[in-house]
């Protein structure tokens, strides 16, 4: 379906949805893969959370989230990280590790306590060594090195939640 229109793709996946209705046939594995890729097509895009304390790496990382077309909550701290996350429930969290109030490392242990269980990056400087390996530990999946590199950040992104790494 790659370049086709979303109303054009919308409009096929309503038809073979009434066909398949009308006709009361047993459905097939393509079927059934065209049901649920259509239902997916009508919720809404995907949440995530950007947690970072310094305003230009949030608004730049919140930029490229929108860029492919998710929706973006933000918090400064870790305090308000973790409230936002546990109330909103994003498909992932981009967690900067040194924040003021709670930090990055206490923030994700506590949604892991609390039982979040959807993807967490670390957003970090440091790549390797102990902080990393805390990270880890702490809870998180992966690592984002900063500075922030648009096109790293586009893949694991979009890995994470199924959506197309778009520009």
């Amino acid at each position: 379906m790659c370049g086709a229109n979303v109303r054009s793709v919308a409009w096929v996946l309503h038809i073979l949805t009434v066909t398949r209705l009308r006709t009361s046939c047993a459905g097939t594995l393509v079927e059934t893969f065209i049901l649920r890729q259509a239902a997916t097509m009508h919720s809404s895009p995907p949440l995530v959370l950007v947690a970072e304390d310094n305003e230009d790496i949030r608004e730049l990382v919140s930029h490229q989230l929108r860029r492919m077309g998710v929706r973006v909550v933000v918090a400064e701290d870790g305090r308000r990280a973790v409230d936002v996350a546990l109330a909103e429930r994003p498909g992932l969290v981009l967690m900067d590790m040194d924040m003021p109030v709670m930090s990055g490392f206490d923030a994700v242990a506590a949604l892991r306590a609390q039982g979040y269980v959807g993807p967490i990056f670390a957003l970090t400087a440091y790549q390797d060594g102990p902080e990393a390996e805390r990270a880890l530990s702490s809870g998180c999946d992966a690592l984002l090195g900063k500075p922030i590199n648009s096109e790293r950040l586009r893949r694991h992104v979009s890995s994470a939640l199924g959506v197309p790494a778009a520009r």
